[in-house]
């Protein structure tokens, strides 16, 4: 009994298709982030759960990392609005906008997230491409 042996040769090269990386599809993490603390607010409001404690035991979270989502809200209505609407905000990081969170006057606030805004564009900008990082204490 003789064997053959053939080759399957492609004529063309078969396209490479690509799928659209992780973090280019949906929204950025800060969003989701963001929309989370609301809902998790609504739900102890509306007294779906009774406290924080419930409510991160509820999600699988520990309650400082419940916390530290949920003093997003402590971010400008303006603030939270850009976040959600603005495409760049995949660039921001939650650490960056918890650096916001101690000064609790909106205003103030809003000056230092601009202030972010012009040090990440320089960032990306720069050869390096190192982040200056944010001081609070310093004019805007």
């Amino acid at each position: 009994m003789r064997q053959s042996t053939h080759k399957f040769e492609f004529k063309k090269k078969p396209k490479e298709i690509s799928a659209p990386s992780p973090a280019d599809t949906g929204p950025p993490p800060i969003v989701w982030m963001l929309a989370f603390a609301h809902r998790v607010d609504r739900e102890i409001s509306d007294g779906v759960f009774p406290n924080r404690v419930a409510t991160a035991r509820h999600y699988g979270v520990t309650r400082a990392r419940l916390t530290q989502i949920m003093n997003l809200l402590w971010l400008a209505p303006e603030i939270q609005e850009e976040i959600v609407r603005d495409g760049r905000s995949r660039k921001i990081s939650e650490r960056t906008l918890r650096k916001l969170l101690p000064v609790s006057i909106w205003e103030t606030q809003k000056k230092h997230y601009s202030k972010v805004w012009i040090d990440i564009e320089t960032a990306c900008k720069s050869p390096t491409g190192r982040k200056k990082s944010l001081s609070i204490g310093e004019p805007v």
